[in-house]
């Protein structure tokens, strides 16, 4: 990680995940939720998935989750990580994050619309 960055909302159904460089090795994880009692387990375990998916081995991490689906809280974990790493390329492809949404062009959600721009 080079930078803070942050992506998300405090909207409900969204989640603001902010990630920055950390200066022990790990990954420093800090939860908010209105749904930790009954997700928080699963939360953390999204987060750190997608992290190590990403490659990320040493982030400070805080979740502010307002009941978003795990299929939005991948992608704000996603954005935040390639705004943090001032990084544009992740699986073969070149993204462009906005301030909405970025995630593999494969993946979707039925509920939420992303957005995606791809290069090539």
């Amino acid at each position: 990680m080079k930078i803070d960055a942050l992506a998300g909302t405090l909207e409900s159904s969204d989640v603001m995940v902010r990630i920055g460089p950390a200066a022990q090795p790990g990954i420093q994880l800090e939860i908010d939720s209105i749904v930790k009692q009954q997700f928080g387990a699963a939360i953390e375990q999204v987060v750190r998935e997608t992290l190590a998916q990403l490659g990320v081995k040493q982030a400070n991490v805080v979740v502010d989750d307002k009941g978003a689906l795990e299929c939005v809280l991948r992608a704000r974990v996603q954005a935040a990580a390639l705004r943090a790493a001032q990084q544009t390329n992740y699986n073969g492809a070149s993204y462009e994050t906005t301030s909405q949404y970025v995630v593999h062009p494969w993946r979707q959600c039925r509920h939420v619309k992303h957005v995606i721009r791809l290069r090539r």
